[in-house]
């Protein structure tokens, strides 16, 4: 071969190693996600549009194919989750199901879901399968916090609760709002459900008219009730002196003069290291409980009543904290 012609040669495979992709530079497949909503899917504003919202951000950090599932009953969402599974399984796949409702339905489906990992959302689960993992929030410490700060602003002591329907993710709420009231000198009025189903998660008239009875005698209401929280804001904004509370995201812009504040989880949180530990091949399955003291749940205060409440809020914050650890001793 001739210098001419060697040079060439070299010029080209310089050329060719410049355009192929460094090693750094390759990217690996995408994850594909599959979420499982809950029944009556988006548009709650609430514990849905917060899963959702985790779902975006961890879109923004990690390359990300996504296939949501928005079932209207629970016959469809086992439907959907068996179809996904009778798909090819592949290690780059997670599955999240968003909330207690289908904790029998994940417990069900045992461990044929490797190599899939599986993220459940809202309760505990036993430790049955490696490649699953189930996020409880602790949110008795954040609502015992809520029921002292809506004391702060309340003109009368008396307090009241709605929850959606008659379940323990629900019941830590409101036990830890009236542990929050009666510490801060208050006195529950009464605790109503909605339905005995997830029902009552959508249903903001029958929520509107169950706090105007109960504005009757309590100044605050706290509703845990999904998209029916709606409804318990409407009933404060037309009394004087009513007051309200957010769940699951920051609900204050709902009803900025009657929310005190919010009591939230971090669901994006829980998400997104979901997602990353998947995407790393560091993923590990099991219970894991996101408390106050994780920064998995917290009470976000309404800027209005900021400066009313702060200082009773920080006050009061290991007062919640032992009422938690004591709740946890009576409802393991």
């Amino acid at each position: 071969m001739n210098n001419r012609l060697t040079r060439v040669v070299l010029l080209l495979a310089a050329f060719i190693a410049a355009c192929a992709p460094q090693p750094d530079e390759i990217e690996d497949e995408p994850l594909l996600v599959r979420v499982l909503f809950p029944v009556h899917g988006l548009g709650d504003r609430s514990f849905a549009d917060a899963a959702y919202e985790g779902i975006v951000r961890a879109g923004l950090e990690y390359s990300l194919v996504v296939n949501y599932g928005t079932p209207a009953d629970l016959a469809e969402a086992a439907m959907i989750l068996h179809e996904w599974l009778a798909e090819p399984a592949t290690t780059d796949e997670l599955i999240i199901s968003v909330g207690v409702q289908y904790s029998d339905l994940i417990a069900a489906v045992d461990c044929p879901l490797a190599p899939r990992m599986m993220l459940h959302l809202d309760e505990r689960l036993p430790e049955a399968c490696d490649n699953v993992r189930s996020v409880s929030f602790g949110t008795f410490a954040p609502s015992f916090l809520a029921g002292v700060a809506s004391l702060s602003v309340a003109k009368r002591p008396f307090a009241a609760a709605i929850g959606g329907m008659d379940v323990e993710t629900v019941n830590l709420f409101l036990r830890g709002f009236e542990a929050g009231v009666v510490y801060a000198g208050g006195t529950m009025k009464g605790i109503s459900y909605l339905s005995e189903g997830v029902d009552g998660f959508a249903n903001p008239e029958l929520a509107k008219e169950t706090a105007q009875l109960l504005y009757q005698e309590s100044d605050v209401i706290f509703p845990v009730a999904g998209g029916s929280n709606p409804g318990v804001f409407e009933a404060a904004k037309e009394q004087e002196g009513r007051f309200s509370l957010g769940v699951d995201s920051d609900q204050s812009w709902m009803g900025v003069g009657v929310i005190v504040g919010s009591v939230i989880k971090h669901l994006d949180k829980a998400i997104i290291q979901a997602v990353a530990d998947v995407t790393q091949r560091n993923f590990v399955g099991g219970p894991m409980e996101m408390g106050l003291t994780q920064g998995g749940t917290a009470l976000v205060i309404n800027d209005l009543f900021e400066q009313e409440v702060r200082n009773s809020v920080e006050m009061a914050r290991e007062a919640a904290l032992a009422a938690e650890a004591m709740d946890r001793e009576q409802h393991p």
